[in-house]
């Protein structure tokens, strides 16, 4: 394949690519669906010739039609389509760089929902089982985020009942750099549990038995998370929401600010203060105390 060859010829082989590089066949056909207008809009032009600022217009587009996340989800693919085209050699220059893709504005904690009402829509659901409950409960109790979560190793966890949090040669990487993070005692019994449903397995992702990337096990946690609200009759939730409840527990309990920022990860305290969600009843309980 050259710069002659047409969007359509390399999206199509693009995207069986993906499918052979381990992605399952529930996210290529979400792939195929997003990148299915931008075929047919651009199917017949050669890579070589498509501009900034038609694919500016064309996103524009998709997001007066649509709604946000599905554009952002478009807009992505046709970036990394473009990045790979260039890392192959087939273009010199993505036209995809000057691409800005539509903020997604959602709350990442509806109120009003607290630290014990997931713990209990958790621990009461029926239909959220293991291994899936013990990985929301380690999400909610440890307030890992979802990559250290599906990266982890059992040798990473140690005897005192902490997460050595680091790379492992897999193409992921720590978004805070290497840290221990101190686990509670039903984080731990959380991981044993985990442990006991795959005893040959290492890790999350060799456990529940899907390809260990972030957006298939974040796809598969959010399905059940969403389960568990709806049995429990509360808001519905994402797996980042549970890390957000944790960070508004430290602070509800008194934990002082730096601690909180260090347990968490955060670069700086600005990014601890997004986390610290008020809890129902708290200015109540706050001028109660004078």
């Amino acid at each position: 394949m050259n710069e002659r060859t047409t969007v359509g010829t390399y999206g199509r082989a693009w995207l069986a690519g993906l499918g052979a590089g381990g992605a399952c066949a529930a996210t290529l056909a979400r792939y195929g669906f997003a990148f299915a207008h931008f075929l047919h809009t651009f199917g017949r032009r050669r890579l070589g010739r498509i501009a900034v600022l038609e694919l500016r217009l064309w996103l524009a587009d998709r997001r007066r039609d649509g709604s946000a996340s599905s554009a952002r989800l478009e807009g992505r693919l046709v970036r990394q389509m473009c990045r790979d085209a260039v890392s192959e050699g087939i273009l010199r220059r993505s036209p995809a760089l000057g691409l800005r893709l539509p903020p997604v504005r959602r709350d990442p904690l509806p109120l009003p929902v607290t630290f014990g009402q997931v713990r209990l829509g958790l621990d009461s659901s029926r239909r959220v089982r293991a291994p899936w409950s013990f990985a929301l409960s380690i999400l909610l109790e440890g307030g890992l985020r979802l990559g250290e979560l599906v990266s982890m190793r059992w040798a990473d966890v140690s005897e005192g009942s902490s997460f050595h949090v680091r790379p492992h040669g897999d193409g992921w990487s720590p978004k805070a750099g290497s840290r221990v993070v101190p686990f509670s005692r039903r984080a731990r019994r959380d991981v044993d549990g985990l442990r006991l449903c795959g005893r040959r397995s290492d890790g999350l992702a060799r456990v529940i038995g899907v390809p260990g990337s972030v957006h298939t096990v974040g796809a598969v946690l959010r399905r059940r998370l969403r389960w568990a609200c709806e049995e429990a009759g509360l808001p519905r939730l994402w797996p980042h929401a549970l890390r957000h409840l944790w960070v508004s527990r430290l602070i509800d309990l008194g934990t002082p600010m730096p601690v909180v920022q260090a347990l968490a990860g955060h670069s700086s305290l600005a990014v601890t203060t997004l986390y610290a969600h008020q809890a129902p009843g708290g200015l109540v309980a706050a001028m109660g105390r004078f």
